[in-house]
């Protein structure tokens, strides 16, 4: 279900556009492509939907074009950039990762990847399909590996959820508190700027129309630049 609800969201971008959504002076370039990123399971999503439709594309352009072969929206899904942020595929007792081939153990896609784990991850983020396991099915050389060793899998949110000081929004924050284990004595505000910092630097390394990999190879030969602390396992250059 989660999925099938990406994809529609997907679809509904390439079908109806945004023009009427954006600021004036703001304009769509889909044929710059379509970034996917998620936290947890959305990262897993957003990893199941690039394989999806990579397959889908693939099928398709092996086949005789007809007008049932073409995407639903008449348009295909051109997928840039995909980022996981401390993806998961995995409970305690077993692990489910987005299907890969099964003679190189590599997800389908060739979509730049870049995923960002957290070193606390544990109960939360089982080492048998935590971000580590999504790296590796990666195809090289366009992926990227970051790891803030000190935070835990729900650190990455706000301490303090929108709400207004709400019921909700009280117990939101205590959720995210208490579900995972958390960094102790340090700001997620750190971690945020530095989750920020890596999705933006990586969405610009990887900009189909202007590409500009400066900070990226930056924060990949200077980790210290991050407001968190950040290890490198495992990169390729932009």
């Amino acid at each position: 279900m989660e999925l099938n609800s990406a994809e529609a969201v997907a679809d509904w971008l390439l079908k109806y556009g945004l023009e009427g959504h954006l600021p004036a002076g703001i304009t769509p370039d889909f044929e710059s492509g379509l970034a996917l990123a998620g936290h947890s399971r959305g990262g897993r999503t957003s990893f199941a939907l690039a394989d999806k439709r990579t397959a889908e594309s693939a099928k398709t352009n092996s086949e005789v074009h007809s007008s049932a072969l073409l995407p639903r929206s008449g348009k295909d899904l051109n997928l840039s950039v995909l980022i996981g942020v401390d993806p998961v595929a995995a409970t305690m007792c077993c692990a489910t990762m987005p299907d890969v081939h099964p003679e190189t153990q590599c997800f389908k896609f060739d979509v730049p990847a870049a995923v960002i784990g957290t070193g606390l991850g544990g109960s939360c983020a089982p080492e048998s399909g935590n971000y580590a396991q999504f790296f590796k099915r990666c195809k090289p050389p366009k992926r990227a590996e970051f790891l803030a060793p000190q935070y835990g899998h729900m650190d990455v949110l706000d301490d303090n959820p929108p709400g207004n000081g709400s019921c909700f929004s009280c117990v939101s924050a205590l959720m995210t508190k208490c579900m995972c284990k958390n960094a102790k004595g340090l700001s997620r505000e750190c971690m945020s700027r530095t989750v920020g910092g890596i999705v933006v630097a990586f969405f610009k390394a990887y900009n189909n129309k202007y590409p500009d990999p400066s900070d990226l190879n930056a924060i990949q030969n200077n980790p210290g630049l991050a407001p968190a602390e950040l290890v490198i396992p495992n990169s390729e250059s932009a």
